[in-house]
């Protein structure tokens, strides 16, 4: 499960993790799904588009993982894998006013 809100920009801890993350100019709507082969996005700090998968081997990332981390998207693209990379596309300017916040919750399945 997962919660989306609007935050102000100058309250918001700027460091993503696995369990949540900030987010400038999403646009709406947006979706989380499952990789898919050829994904690509411009990861946070870099300039150039790089393959989901190539940045899965370089964060280390366990094969057997990989297939349940979700990929979230809007119309322009991804914009964040949880707990591996954020989209460059996506970073708080100074002149920001307002963010959208994203938390994931895991939900424990009794027996």
């Amino acid at each position: 499960t997962a919660s989306v809100e609007y935050a102000e920009a100058a309250l918001v801890d700027r460091k993503g993790n696995a369990a949540g993350g900030c987010f400038a100019g999403i646009a709406f709507p947006f979706r989380a799904r499952g990789k898919r082969p050829g994904d690509r996005f411009v990861p946070f700090g870099m300039r150039g588009r790089k393959k989901l998968s190539d940045l899965f081997i370089d964060r280390k990332v366990p094969l057997s993982r990989r297939g349940a981390i979700p990929v979230f998207e809007d119309g322009r693209g991804i914009f964040w894998v949880p707990g591996v990379a954020a989209a460059e596309r996506t970073r708080i300017a100074p002149e920001t006013q307002r963010v959208l916040r994203i938390r994931l919750f895991s939900v424990s399945r009794e027996k």
